[in-house]
């Protein structure tokens, strides 16, 4: 996790979605789960001992909230924390019922995954999309 930069051309993947009993696959080009547009994506601004994404970088634009492992430990404890206040549910609104048909699913700022893996879980006819700034 230095702080260099580094340039790279975005990562081609041929993303292919194939609907199992109870689950989604997805197969691509280079056999991974996951895919960055580019490897600067893990240059990360090192600051008072903690990294934090370089989205934007300078005085006005700059990510404030660390993405080191201290935070992930936080988010999932935050995450358990909210278990622990709604009775063990991901949410109150209806997709979270254990009966409801949910087709799609997109997560936006997933943080560690942890809500979105235990909701697919949950949801095994759900196809589950997490999205964040930090891998």
């Amino acid at each position: 996790m230095s702080g260099n930069t580094t340039s790279a051309a975005p990562a081609a993947a041929d993303l292919t979605t194939v609907k199992g009993p109870g689950h989604i696959i997805q197969q691509d080009s280079i056999a991974s789960s996951s895919t960055s547009i580019t490897s600067s994506i893990l240059g990360y601004r090192l600051e008072n001992g903690r990294t934090y994404h370089k989205y934007k970088d300078g005085p006005v634009a700059e990510y404030h909230i660390p993405n080191d492992a201290s935070e992930s430990d936080r988010l999932d404890l935050q995450h358990n924390l909210f278990l622990l206040t709604l009775d063990n549910k991901l949410g109150l609104a209806p997709p979270n019922a254990p009966n409801s048909k949910v087709k799609r699913v997109l997560d936006v700022c997933t943080g560690t995954g942890i809500w979105a893996v235990d909701f697919g879980e949950e949801h095994p006819e759900a196809e589950v999309l997490g999205i964040d700034l930090s891998p």
